[in-house]
């Protein structure tokens, strides 16, 4: 979807990585734009997340939180992006990433196919609500327990990610 379409979630997608495998991910990473990304390991499964944008020639520092999860072996980023401080009592809102490891030091991001959630979520599948307009699509998934696990499936990866213009890091560091 193309536009300001948005798609969160309140719960993480898959089970805590381990240390292990999130430490592996620590270093620089080039996005496609050609900008580093500084990854940072916190502990056990969380990752910081720091780059710079550039607004009328003046940076501004750019950071998030990304938990590292897994299920059915597959790896996903669920992306916690700064909140500001007003809005600290506000529950979680995870954007939701499935990474697949590439040969040469490569992540491929997917990001969640928002149609075909909004429509689970019309269709009582999932729980949560949907904001649509002229333009654009809101999904927000309020998922109990391991409603959001059970839903995404291996098997049905063509429709719930969207595969074409994935997002390509390369390592750097």
């Amino acid at each position: 979807m193309a536009g300001c379409s948005s798609l969160t979630t309140t719960q993480p997608l898959g089970k805590p990585a381990s240390a292990l495998d999130t430490r592996k991910l620590a270093g620089i990473w080039l996005t496609p734009e050609n900008e580093p990304m500084f990854v940072h390991h916190v502990v056990d499964n969380r990752l910081r997340v720091a780059g710079v944008d550039w607004d009328d020639d003046e940076p501004q520092l750019r950071k998030m939180e990304v938990l590292v999860t897994t299920d059915d072996d597959r790896m996903y980023f669920n992306v916690l992006p700064p909140q500001p401080e007003e809005e600290s009592d506000a529950p979680d809102e995870y954007t939701i990433y499935r990474v697949t490891p590439s040969e040469g030091d490569m992540l491929v991001l997917r990001i969640l196919n928002i149609e075909t959630f909004a429509k689970a979520v019309e269709n009582g599948q999932l729980s949560g609500t949907v904001d649509r307009n002229e333009n654009n699509v809101h999904v927000k998934l309020t998922p109990k327990e391991s409603e959001l696990d059970d839903f995404v499936s291996p098997d049905k990866a063509a429709e719930q990610f969207i595969l074409d213009g994935a997002i390509v890091l390369r390592r750097l560091k």
